[in-house]
C-alpha cells in the first residue's frame, strides 16, 4: 500500500510519502498542514509523523515514528 500526497492544482501529479505492507488506519494533518500522521497497523501499532522539510511534495521525511504492541492506531 502507498500513502501519495498531490497538489490540489495538479491532482494527477502524485508523490510517494510511504510505501507499507500494513493497512493504514489512521492519515491525518496537523492543523498548520506541515505534518502528516499515518498510523498502520502490521505486528504492533505504528504511528509514523512526516513533514516535506523544503515544502516539495516530493521530498519527505519521517520526523517521528512510535511501535506500541497490540493497541491499534485509531482516529
Amino acid at each position: 500500500m502507498n500513502v501519495a500526497a498531490c497538489d490540489a492544482n495538479t491532482p494527477w501529479d502524485t508523490h510517494i510519502v510511504k510505501s507499507c505492507v500494513a493497512q493504514v488506519t489512521v492519515l491525518e494533518w496537523d492543523q498548520s498542514g506541515h505534518y502528516l500522521l499515518i498510523g498502520d497497523t502490521l505486528a504492533a501499532a505504528n504511528a509514523e509523523i512526516w513533514t516535506t522539510p523544503t515544502h516539495l511534495l516530493n521530498e519527505w521525511t519521517r520526523v517521528a515514528n512510535i511501535c506500541i504492541p497490540d493497541e491499534p492506531i485509531q482516529a
